[in-house]
């Protein structure tokens, strides 16, 4: 089995380890675990937070049907860059399709750097947005 840690994924390139701890608490990351077939509609429509796909596939059923696939290193979420995500994703359903592992970060954690201004903070937001623009 691969053995990974956070720095492998993009969301979290350029922060150094020895701040990763400090950051975690300041964006309220947990992870959780979701077997296959999990409804994960409640939690991933929850505007509260935004979400890392750390492993699995989640598959995204849009109101008109269209079907997208989410994996590994899919960085989601519909507050963090609100303004810009369509109207049908806030509204879409989302199923584990396979065993899934996700980090849910407050929202507000990301889009407001700590009150200490920190350059891993904002290093986060600027691989949030890369990575939001490139899914």
């Amino acid at each position: 089995m691969k053995k990974f840690t956070l720095m492998d994924y993009v969301l979290f390139n350029g922060i150094p380890k020895e701040d990763m701890e400090m950051l975690l608490a300041c964006i309220g990351a947990k992870i959780k675990f979701y077997k296959e077939k999990d409804d994960l509609t409640e939690l991933l429509q929850n505007r509260q937070y935004c979400f890392l796909l750390l492993s699995g596939r989640i598959r995204m059923t849009m109101p008109n049907g269209n079907v997208r696939l989410l994996k590994e290193n899919s960085f989601f979420g519909s507050v963090v860059f609100s303004e810009i995500v369509p109207e049908a994703a806030k509204s879409a359903t989302y199923q584990a399709e396979t065993l899934v592992t996700i980090i849910v970060m407050d929202h507000e954690g990301i889009a407001n750097p700590c009150w200490l201004s920190c350059f891993f903070h904002n290093r986060l937001r600027e691989n949030a947005e890369r990575l939001y623009w490139q899914d």
